[in-house]
């Protein structure tokens, strides 16, 4: 009798049960086919012996697939090849899900293993047993699937479950995306609470702690309501991990009221809350789904324009991964777990000194979860007779995390506990991951003052401040550096925020000066306690000495993704100084007008090496903008780290996809060979997909020697080597847009000599949450400027951006500053930029105007006479881009000018600047993957125009001809945007005018040059 099934069963097993040429269209139809039955397939799936097809998660049963008329008989039996790959799969995998703790409780059920071409299904059972080498029946059962396709429906929808609970999904924000914006109606209700204000001052102390801040308080309350989310999602999961079956209620509303999120709980619908976001989480395994999925959910609920700011740009796992097998080598994962096995039986801490991996910049955990992945796998930690617990011992004591950001911090922990075989004994004490300032914990190097602490390494103390009186306690290091020091410290603040006696027991092991001084402390916690609110000192303390502790204790390995930041983005500015300080310090700093370009993560690799790596052997490798390869604002970190290390080297990262879609990366190793290689596609073909493990993008790319400059580097007789600059300028910053670009479809020019309409919306973090601004301002202020998205090869738009600058063209000056604000939109513009957070810089000019024409980069374009003279190209992008324009239209900062003496001069350097045949010569001398900037000047030789060349004067000629060609094309399709259009004209400029220019152009560098 044959099973009745729907018709979209129908069509599903008519695809599966076709020819299939290549596996992967097969795997595709049987996902579909699975999704439908409710299996809940999981495609490519780590077994511990290579990736499975498909894995039915909670039906013990993997599908292996391959291409119709690929199953051979003779490879079926013991010792065949085709038998074989399915046995170690089974095998592997069976072992590995018998380490994962929500297992213990789950039912016996027997491993289905299937492989399929479409039209043949052989199937196999094997005992749940770890000594079950074989199947329980040598042949497998065949099903009728050409009789009866609906043979193959019925089999699966008989498979059994073992009861286990549905993987953790790959995005967790579809889990969570309505809680976090019903979380921000409760803390309306919430927020005048004392301890609301009190958490809240707290987390916005960390915040400015780290360097950044907000426009304002609304501003911060809205992000302080995200954090709070995201740190009570993280919690749930780990109350999930902890204790899958819910026994200890104590302890998980303990873990959801603890730290800046403990408003929450004060009332009621924060309460119920919490208890639902709880029991959705205990839905699902989270330890078994691979990888570092919580940073998706940050990525989700915090803004982009928020991560960019900090940095944040979030490590793809593969990477992670591969940094790992690369760093924490086989012999080292070894001795490293044995140091710690040691320090178990003896509880002598010093014996595990100085093994260990740390990430000083931690984020979400992408590096711990895949650092602890490592130690295990290379150890076999699994094979020792340990139970699940010890085993995580074992390597939580191994695993450091550091980051001053609250919430990354409470995402690593989690992550962290993810990877490991089951919670440590200790519970989350034995989790070595820390908000703190891995910059800062030197011990020695002076007193370094926080919002809430302070380090007083010459009294051996730590002090503490409460940011709402100003009271403060302080504890000797004596008692800080205890082993049970976490213990201690909650229950030091538990007892005096409960108002009870000091517990003289804490006197232990402690002098008689210290002793007083503890006890003194915890009379002033008790009144910091009762008059400023609830304590939560004890997650702080221990966040926050941490890291000086780890700093003595030393580490022999680093991996890490440092936040890529510039000094300009840091607005916090006590934090902007000691990053200027620390760069003086360590010899990086790099001044004047790029000294707000820097970026801070080349201090986070000198600093973190020097402090946490233990000697010379140590090894560390750290992930960067690939600018710290070549760009001269790093040369001072690159001849700073080779004079520290004998072993340095580095890889670049130029796969087809880059890790981060920002900006090209590379790999800096310390203590790793000397060869620097690049990192490439293997083929054109070749693709990374964003979810793939490191063992199939190792079969997608090819480690190459980074390319060397193969070109001619002599200077261009355009670039002045006593200035060392090019006779090229930066255009002005016409920013932010929201004050003085125009929207030129809003723009009307009236009878009285003024002009109105709206601004644009900014881009820009802090000023996109201004609208538009509706202006009437005088007609002459009103002016045109070339901005990249206005430009072409040989032409630019008709009508070009506008933006308003009280500006007296005739006079080349600018208004004054009095006279300007007489315009009520001007003065209105004024306000927003002096109360903007943006605007408090040390070298920021205080007003609007004057920054508009910071370095005179305004009035300085009027000086030239030669009308249609002035040549213009693109700062960055990937293909230069160079046109002539009249000589009053300004130029913004996205583009570089130069007035030539003559028209032919101009022409001339725009055929020159837009040959095909140069392109690779000028796009080899930048120095970051999307900046031309002027480098290629000093690197190109690039001759004076000669109007008595012959060559020179062939160029022009072509030029004048691409010129009409690109002003015909961009006429009529002036709505198309920059990239479609440039690439539109390329491809129909002539071939032989193409071809023509190109000829000249090359043969006037690489000839003339002699």
């Amino acid at each position: 009798m044959q099973l009745e099934i729907s018709e979209k069963l129908v069509d599903l097993l008519s695809v599966v049960s076709k020819k299939h040429a290549k596996e992967a269209s097969l795997e595709t139809a049987l996902v579909n086919l699975c999704e439908e039955l409710k299996l809940s397939p999981e495609q490519q799936w780590e077994t511990g012996d290579g990736p499975v097809d498909i894995y039915l998660h909670g039906h013990r049963t993997l599908i292996e697939c391959k291409p119709t008329g690929k199953i051979v008989k003779s490879q079926l039996q013991t010792g065949g090849t085709q038998f074989e790959q399915v046995r170690r799969y089974v095998v592997s995998i069976r072992q590995l899900e018998a380490s994962y703790l929500q297992l213990e409780s789950a039912q016996r059920l027997e491993w289905t293993v299937v492989l399929t071409d479409g039209q043949q299904w052989l199937v196999w059972k094997w005992q749940d047993a770890p000594g079950a080498m074989e199947p329980l029946s040598p042949e497998p059962v065949r099903l009728d699937v050409r009789n009866d396709p609906s043979s193959i429906v019925e089999f699966l929808r008989l498979l059994g479950s073992d009861g286990s609970k549905p993987l953790a999904p790959l995005n967790p924000h579809i889990l969570y995306a309505n809680d976090a914006t019903q979380l921000q109606t409760i803390w309306e209700q919430a927020r005048e609470l004392r301890g609301a204000q009190i958490q809240f001052n707290l987390w916005w102390d960390a915040i400015r702690a780290s360097g950044m801040d907000y426009g304002n308080e609304s501003e911060a309350q809205t992000m302080f309501v995200r954090h709070c989310a995201l740190v009570s999602f993280a919690r749930a999961v780990r109350n999930a991990l902890v204790d899958p079956d819910a026994h200890d209620s104590h302890e998980r509303e303990r873990l959801q009221t603890e730290g800046f999120i403990n408003w929450i709980c004060q009332v009621q619908e924060g309460h119920s809350w919490l208890l639902t976001v709880q029991d959705k989480t205990d839905m699902f395994d989270w330890r078994k789904r691979k990888g570092d999925i919580l940073q998706v959910l940050y990525q989700e609920i915090v803004p982009k324009d928020q991560r960019k700011i900090y940095g944040e740009y979030y490590t793809p796992d593969w990477l992670a991964e591969m940094l790992a097998e690369e760093v924490l080598d086989e012999d080292w994962c070894r001795q490293a777990v044995q140091a710690s096995l040691r320090c178990g039986r003896t509880k002598k801490s010093e014996i595990v000194r100085p093994w260990g991996v740390l990430d000083p910049t931690c984020g979400s955990g992408t590096f711990l979860y895949h650092a602890v992945r490592r130690i295990v796998e290379v150890s076999k930690l699994r094979e020792m007779e340990l139970t699940r617990e010890e085993q995580a011992d074992v390597v939580a004591r191994l695993v450091f995390g550091i980051d001053i950001h609250p919430v990354a911090v409470e995402f690593a922990q989690t992550t962290l506990l993810r990877s490991l075989p089951a919670p440590p004994t200790l519970g989350d004490s034995a989790l070595n991951v820390w908000q703190g300032d891995s910059l800062l914990a030197e011990w020695g190097q002076g007193m370094q003052e926080l919002d809430f602490m302070r380090v007083r390494p010459g009294q051996e103390s730590f002090t503490f401040r409460s940011p709402k009186s100003g009271r403060s306690f302080t504890l000797p290091r004596s008692f800080v550096t205890r082993a049970d020091f976490a213990r201690d410290m909650k229950r030091f603040t538990d007892l005096a925020n409960a108002q009870k006696k000091f517990p003289s027991d804490l006197f232990v092991d402690l002098s008689l000066v210290d002793s007083e001084l503890l006890e003194q402390s915890f009379g002033e916690l008790k009144d910091i306690c009762h008059f400023d609110g609830n304590g939560i000192w004890a997650y702080h303390v221990n966040n926050w000495i941490s890291p000086i502790l780890l700093a003595e204790r030393k580490v022999n390995r680093i991996l890490a993704n440092p936040p890529w930041i510039t000094l300009n983005t840091v607005q916090n500015p006590h934090r902007k100084t000691t990053f200027k300080d620390l760069a003086e310090r360590l010899k990086l700093w790099v001044g004047g007008r790029r000294a707000s370009s820097f970026d801070v993560a080349g201090t986070f690799v000198l600093q973190c090496s020097q402090m946490y790596l233990s000697n010379e052997s140590s090894r560390a490798g750290w992930v960067l903008n690939a600018a710290s390869l070549s760009a001269g604002t790093w040369a001072k970190f690159r001849e700073r780290l080779r004079d520290d290390y004998s072993l340095v080297s580095s890889l670049e990262l130029m796969t087809r996809k880059p890790p981060f879609t920002t900006a090209a990366s590379c790999v800096w190793y310390i203590g790793i060979g000397k060869k620097n290689e690049s990192l490439r596609m293997s083929t054109e073909k070749a693709r990374i997909k964003p979810n793939d493990p490191w063992y199939i993008v190792q079969d997608q790319v090819v480690r190459v020697p980074q390319s060397v400059q193969q070109y001619d580097t002599d200077v261009s007789e355009y670039f002045s080597e006593k200035t060392a600059k090019s006779v090229f300028r930066q255009g002005a910053c016409f920013r932010p847009h929201v004050l003085v670009l125009v929207n030129p479809s809003t723009l009307r020019l009236n009878h009285n000599g003024t002009a109105r309409g709206w601004t644009v919306s900014s881009k820009q973090s802090h000023w996109k949450n201004y609208p538009p601004i509706e202006f009437e301002v005088p007609e002459g202020w009103i002016h045109s400027v070339v901005r990249s998205y206005d430009l072409f090869p040989y032409s630019v738009r008709p009508v070009c951006s506008k933006v308003i600058i009280p500006l007296d063209s005739e006079q080349f000056t600018l208004v004054n500053n009095e006279s300007a604000m007489q315009v009520p939109f001007w003065r209105n513009a004024c306000s927003r930029w002096e109360d903007s957070p943006s605007n408090k810089g040390a070298g920021t000019p205080r007003t609007l105007i004057e920054n508009l024409n910071h370095y005179n980069k305004v009035t300085s374009q009027f000086w030239s006479k030669n009308e249609g003279s002035r040549v213009v190209y693109n700062e960055g992008g990937k293909i230069l881009r160079a046109a002539r324009v009249p000589n009053n239209l300004l130029v913004d900062e996205s583009c570089f000018y130069f007035d030539a003496s003559s028209e032919e001069e101009a022409q001339y350097l725009v055929g020159i600047l837009n040959a095909e045949s140069l392109k690779d010569r000028f796009s080899a001398t930048r120095e970051t993957d999307r900046h031309f900037h002027a480098q290629f000047w000093k690197k190109v030789p690039i001759p004076i125009f000669d109007t008595e060349n012959s060559r020179h004067r062939d160029l022009v000629k072509l030029v004048i001809q691409a010129e009409e060609s690109a002003l015909d094309i961009v006429s009529k399709h002036e709505d198309w945007n920059q990239r479609r259009l440039s690439k539109f004209i390329r491809e129909n400029l002539s071939v032989s005018m193409k071809q023509a220019i190109d000829k000249v152009a090359i043969g006037i560098v690489t000839v003339e040059k002699d």
